[in-house]
């Protein structure tokens, strides 16, 4: 997973918040702040490592570092890509939209143990 095959693009974010898990039933207020903490340091750290923008079409592969051994399901922290995917799309102009015409997944994966972070892997397609 380190290794990046030519014409992807790695975005590595950091934890920065607490994962939304599709589990949780939270208060609107406290989801709101997670939401944000989420999307506006994906379009931070896009801008800091200077993707490119204005891409026709990408895959997204979305990989889950997490610091202990213990079991969870990767597809319940999809409520923490919806963000991310805003903030790279919405905010930062990766791509034109984040329908299906020009994003294929997110697909969410097991990244490894370490330090808790969310390793995108990010694939231009043809149009």
């Amino acid at each position: 997973m380190d290794s990046v095959p030519s014409g992807e693009f790695r975005l590595e974010l950091p934890k920065l918040a607490n994962w939304i898990n599709a589990n949780d039933k939270r208060h609107w207020a406290p989801q709101a702040k997670l939401v944000k903490a989420w999307r506006y340091g994906a379009h931070i750290v896009a801008r800091h490592q200077k993707l490119p923008k204005g891409l026709q079409r990408v895959q997204v592969d979305a990989y889950v570092w997490k610091n202990s051994r213990r079991r969870y399901d990767p597809h319940n922290l999809m409520p923490t890509l919806k963000p991310v995917i805003d903030g790279l799309v919405t905010d930062y102009g990766l791509i034109p939209d984040d329908s299906s015409e020009y994003l294929a997944g997110p697909f969410i994966h097991h990244g490894g143990y370490g330090t808790e972070k969310l390793v995108l892997v990010i694939q231009p397609l043809g149009a």
